[in-house]
């Protein structure tokens, strides 16, 4: 039940992106403060990424393209993403053999690399969670089963 009401509880605007961006995505206003990206920060992103995430799977939300990720995050963060969803799906479906997102082991390679992207760019909270739900969503259409989405959130609430 609670999996359904996700899309209601978080549907980022267009706004929330495009409020510090020009019409060709340049940052336009400040430079987001580094300082915020702590392991508290990753917690809390993580929990924006599962819904994000949830609303791409579901079609009610639209993943960034991947050449405009490139754009937003360099051609090395992207490979790097690439890398840490398939170390994701290998460490949901291989070694605890949930295949779940959220299970133990999954969030780390995650809120790290929100953490990663957080310093390395200008991108604003919004952003970098767009960015890594677009990103995991193209890296795991083919790789996971149906029911991956489906066992969505399965978050011990742990702060790693």
């Amino acid at each position: 039940f609670l999996l359904s009401l996700l899309p209601i509880t978080y549907s980022v605007s267009l706004h929330d992106f495009d409020k510090d961006t020009s019409h060709d995505g340049a940052p336009t206003a400040s430079v987001p403060d580094k300082s915020r990206l702590t392991d508290k920060w990753s917690f809390h992103r993580l929990h924006d990424f599962f819904g994000q995430y949830h609303c791409i799977i579901v079609k009610v939300g639209i993943p960034m393209e991947s050449d405009e990720m490139v754009d937003r995050i360099g051609k090395k963060l992207y490979e790097k993403g690439k890398e840490v969803c398939k170390k994701v799906v290998e460490i949901a479906n291989v070694v605890n053999g949930t295949r779940r997102l959220g299970s133990p082991g999954t969030e780390v390679p995650i809120k790290k690399f929100m953490l990663m992207v957080g310093r390395k760019t200008n991108l604003n909270d919004a952003w970098i969670v767009y960015v890594m739900a677009s990103l995991f969503s193209h890296q795991t259409t083919i790789s996971l089963p149906k029911v991956w989405w489906c066992n969505l959130g399965g978050s011990s609430g742990s702060n790693q």
